[in-house]
């Protein structure tokens, strides 16, 4: 699977619990892993992870 930044995706392991996450970036935990954004009720998080966690969902 092919990401890029603006794809919206979710944790292939984020059963119970849906979060729509959007790639903005390159993480600096090296090409293997992405930096996504998402909103947790009004406050915006960002975390890093690994491509292979992703599913993308557009």
């Amino acid at each position: 699977m092919e990401l890029k930044i603006g794809d919206v995706v979710c944790l292939k392991s984020d059963s119970s619990v849906y979060i729509r996450m959007t790639i903005n970036g390159y993480s600096i935990d090296g090409n293997d892993y992405w930096t996504c954004a998402w909103f947790d009720k009004y406050e915006l998080r960002q975390a890093s992870f690994h491509k292979e966690a992703l599913r993308k969902l557009n």
